[in-house]
């Protein structure tokens, strides 16, 4: 056998080994930039349901304040926490059940209230500010998953960056939608209206956010599509 022959066989050789592992590699990890839309049916509708559940739970936290309307609630983290882990479409559609289920008198506002008085009434503004949040907070956590597996997770320093990006926005399109409602209800002007309905929450909003941040780190790992599309009990 020559060099030339040789050389021809071990190069067959190392295509036939290459071909062999690639046939036998498992499939790539599903990406977290999926996000839950792939997920149909019952458990989509059981995942939208328990996040509108949690929404009412986290409102019933709340302590109200003698200058102003607005208490002081858990809904922000709620809706950061609804939007950031199932994704722009059915966060929204989550917070939407919430409010709908407020809307007909289920007690599922602040302080166990519900009824259209307290979506049209001086809170209102917040309540609807909710839609646009979850969406905003979702967009955002899915980007930053974008082009990472399950196994590496979206916590790279540009998950990181667009996450809390995503959960400051979504904070402050709630003011955005929130602020002026009040003012237009109650008569307050400019400075009334921040000082009753901005400034005594920002610490508080930036407290949620954090616990945002750090609970959407523990909990989106699990709630992958490969996941919660698998039977139960696997």
């Amino acid at each position: 056998m020559t060099i030339g022959q040789f050389n021809l066989s071990l190069s067959l050789m190392a295509r036939k080994q290459g071909k062999t592992r690639n046939q036998s590699a498992p499939p790539a990890p599903p990406h977290w930039s999926e996000g839950l839309e792939s997920v149909r049916g019952p458990r989509a509708a059981a995942l939208v349901g328990m996040m509108a559940a949690v929404l009412a739970v986290l409102s019933w936290v709340s302590l109200p304040l003698p200058f102003t309307p607005v208490p002081l609630t858990l809904q922000t983290l709620g809706v950061l926490l609804t939007g950031a882990l199932l994704g722009p479409r059915y966060g929204v559609l989550a917070t939407a059940v919430y409010l709908s289920l407020g809307f007909v008198g289920v007690p599922v506002f602040h302080g166990g209230t519900g009824g259209p008085g307290i979506l049209f009434g001086p809170t209102g503004g917040f309540l609807w500010g909710f839609l646009p949040a979850a969406f905003i907070v979702g967009w955002f956590a899915r980007s930053a998953t974008r082009g990472r597996s399950a196994q590496q997770g979206p916590w790279g320093a540009h998950g990181i960056i667009l996450t809390a990006t995503g959960l400051a926005l979504a904070s402050a399109a709630i003011y955005l939608v929130g602020l002026p409602w009040l003012s237009a209800v109650t008569g307050l002007g400019v400075r009334e209206t921040i000082v009753a309905g901005l400034l005594p929450y920002l610490p508080g909003d930036l407290l949620k956010a954090t616990a945002a941040f750090l609970l959407i780190r523990s909990l989106q790992p699990v709630m992958t599509p490969a996941r919660l599309s698998s039977p139960i009990g696997r």
